[in-house]
């Protein structure tokens, strides 16, 4: 099997544009600000608030990156400006990047690897394939139901009694597509890695192993909205679909004020 390869590294929120076909982000950029003090830094992530046009990539005490539609271009501009706020270009058309993970597929896409990205059936059918390759250390696990009825699927991987237990899930956000990947490239090694390291933590601890958390949100990075981070189920007493998952409970959130992630800033809206 090939190596990991990343082919798309830019995760964001993008709201979807009503069209009944998929989402698509043609001529939206994101740049890279320098912010001089906290009231500058606070200004640019006002723009991301309950807004179709900005959407918070990143934000810390040195820089905002911020997504902008082309629409609102000339007003992030401005605004800069006014403030003499370097305004540097990181990426020119975010559709670019998402079309290349769409290119045709060649003779090496016939089998699971590792230079593309699958939707979830593929994984899927990749986890059943491992367990019945090595059917004396891998066992199936189902970890529940999604609100649209899907398997929450994954896998043990055991290879004697008494081991510590380590348990990771991937894809909690719908759109990082990368960490499913990461997933399934690292049940791959486990299981047939020959690297002493690597045999030592395989076989030293039991493993569990969810690739796809958020099933449902995953499904609809695939068939409708690429950049859709959250689940897909409707908020009670909300226009709002979905929440995001890692930020769903009052325990400890928001507590670091000196840097936000682009889930904590954008969760104030529906995106």
């Amino acid at each position: 099997m090939k190596t990991l390869t990343v082919v798309f590294g830019f995760f964001a929120i993008l709201i979807a544009n009503g069209s009944a076909s998929k989402v698509r982000y043609d001529n939206f950029k994101v740049f890279k600000i320098k912010t001089q003090n906290e009231t500058h830094r606070q200004m640019i992530e006002k723009l991301a608030e309950n807004t179709e046009s900005f959407n918070l990539w990143r934000s810390d005490g040195k820089e905002v990156h911020i997504m902008v539609s082309p629409q609102k271009l000339i007003q992030l501009q401005n605004l800069t400006r006014s403030y003499q706020l370097p305004l540097e270009v990181m990426v020119s058309n975010v559709q670019s990047f998402i079309d290349v993970e769409h290119s045709p597929k060649t003779t090496d896409d016939l089998s699971f690897g590792w230079t593309r990205y699958y939707p979830l059936s593929a994984i899927e059918e990749f986890l059943d394939e491992i367990l019945a390759e090595h059917p004396t250390v891998t066992s199936g696990i189902d970890i529940g139901t999604s609100y649209e009825g899907r398997k929450i699927r994954g896998i043990k991987i055991s290879y004697k009694e008494g081991n510590p237990g380590i348990f990771i899930e991937s894809n909690i956000h719908a759109r990082e597509w990368i960490t499913s990947a990461t997933a399934t490239w690292f049940i791959n090694q486990l299981l047939t890695s020959t690297d002493a390291n690597v045999r030592d933590l395989a076989e030293n601890y039991d493993w569990y192993i969810v690739p796809v958390l958020n099933v449902d949100g995953f499904v609809y990075t695939h068939e409708t909205d690429r950049m859709w981070r959250k689940t897909r189920q409707p908020v009670e007493g909300s226009a709002c679909i979905g929440a995001d998952p890692n930020r769903n409970s009052d325990s400890h959130w928001m507590e670091n004020t000196m840097e936000h992630t682009s889930a904590e800033i954008t969760s104030k809206s529906c995106a």
